[in-house]
C-alpha cells in the first residue's frame, strides 16, 4: 500500500504530461525512460497501458494476490497480440497469437501487464548493449550499464515504472541486471517455472525469473508464477517448503 501510495502522488503529479506525451507524441513518450521500449506499449497501443497504470496507482484494484500490480514482461516472452521481438530487427513483425504460461498467471492474479521490457538481442549479452531499440541506461547511475540481458526488466523496476517484472536468466540474464540496478532478481530452480511461450536460448539452462524492489514482492509474483505445466517437460509441482525458525546449524553452499 505504501509503494502504490508513493507511485500514485508521482503519477498524479505527471500523468497530465505523460498523457500528452502517449496520445500526440508517441516518439517522444517512447524516449522518457530507455529502460523500456518503448514506456507505454501495452497490448491494445501505449494508451490503453498508461490509463493501466494510472488505474493502478490511483487505487483501483480486483481480484487475485497481485491485484492492481503494474508488471513488465521482457521482449523474448510472448503475450497475445504483443510482438516479442526478442529486442532484434528480424522479428519486429512476430506477434505471439497466445500468452506464455508466466504471463496467463500473471494475468489470473490480477497483474496489469503495462509494457515491455528491452534486453540484449535474442538474451545474448551482459550489458544490454545490443539491441535494435539502443542500449538500456542504468536509473541508479548515471552513464552506467543497466547489466543484461534482462536489463530493461531491472532499469524498469529500479525507476519505479513498474512495481514486478518478468525477465529471463540463463547465465547470469536476472541476477546481474539485478546486481547492477540495486533491486532483487530471483532466479527460481529449473522447472519450477515454465518456459512454455519464452523464445529458447539454450533449453537446458533457460529459466524465467523475477524483479521487483522488495524480497516480499518478489516472493509474491513467484508464489504466482511456479505452477505446473504440462505443456513444459522440464516443468515440476513446486515442492511444499516452510521457513525453519532458526538458520543456526545450517550449511550454506
Amino acid at each position: 500500500q505504501e509503494h502504490i501510495s508513493r507511485r500514485h502522488r508521482w503519477w498524479q503529479m505527471y500523468k497530465i504530461q505523460l498523457h500528452m506525451l502517449a496520445a500526440h507524441l508517441p516518439r517522444a513518450a517512447r524516449r522518457i525512460h530507455t529502460a523500456v521500449h518503448p514506456v507505454f506499449r501495452g497490448e491494445r497501443g501505449s494508451l490503453d497501458a498508461y490509463n493501466a497504470l494510472t488505474a493502478t496507482y490511483a487505487g483501483a484494484g480486483g481480484a487475485g494476490a497481485l491485484a492492481g500490480w503494474p508488471a513488465s514482461i521482457k521482449e523474448n516472452i510472448c503475450m497475445a497480440g504483443s510482438a516479442a521481438t526478442c529486442s532484434s530487427k528480424m522479428l519486429l513483425d512476430f506477434v505471439p497469437p497466445f500468452d506464455a504460461h508466466v504471463v496467463a498467471l500473471l494475468r489470473g492474479a490480477g497483474a496489469h501487464i503495462a509494457s515491455r521490457t528491452n534486453c540484449d538481442e535474442f538474451a545474448m549479452g551482459g550489458l544490454n548493449t545490443h539491441s535494435v531499440f539502443g542500449p538500456v541506461a542504468n536509473p541508479a547511475v548515471a552513464g552506467r550499464s543497466a547489466g543484461g540481458s534482462s536489463g530493461g526488466a531491472a532499469a524498469a523496476v529500479a525507476a519505479g515504472l513498474c512495481r514486478v517484472s518478468i525477465g529471463s536468466d540463463t547465465g547470469g540474464s536476472v541476477r546481474l541486471p539485478a546486481a547492477y540496478c540495486g533491486v532483487y532478481g530471483l532466479k527460481p530452480s529449473y522447472g519450477l517455472v515454465s518456459r512454455w511461450g519464452l523464445v529458447s536460448y539454450a533449453d537446458s539452462l533457460d529459466t524465467i525469473g523475477v524483479l521487483a524492489r522488495s524480497i516480499d514482492d518478489v516472493r509474491a509474483a513467484f508464489d504466482v508464477i511456479a505452477q505446473a505445466d504440462a505443456r513444459d517437460a522440464t516443468s515440476r509441482a513446486r515442492p511444499p517448503t516452510t521457513a525453519p525458525d532458526t538458520l543456526r546449524g545450517v550449511r550454506v553452499g
